[in-house]
């Protein structure tokens, strides 16, 4: 493998990485604000957010499973 592609590789490796971590984050960040946020839900079957405490409240969203 020649320098160029080398760096290709590790340069998409790192892109990817850093895909990951926000895609992580996004399921501990409020959709709205930014505030730490869990997932919640809108009707029994309805739509699906990271919101926070505050958020879920004015968006009348309830938070989904047991907190940890």
């Amino acid at each position: 493998m020649d320098d160029r592609n080398k760096e290709s590789q590790e340069t998409s490796e790192r892109f990817y990485d850093l895909i990951r971590e926000a895609e992580a984050k996004s399921y501990e960040t409020c959709e709205c604000c930014g505030q730490p946020g869990r997932l919640a839900r809108r009707g029994g079957r309805g739509w699906y957010k990271t919101l926070c405490p505050a958020c879920s409240v004015k968006m009348n969203f309830e938070f989904v499973g047991s907190e940890e």
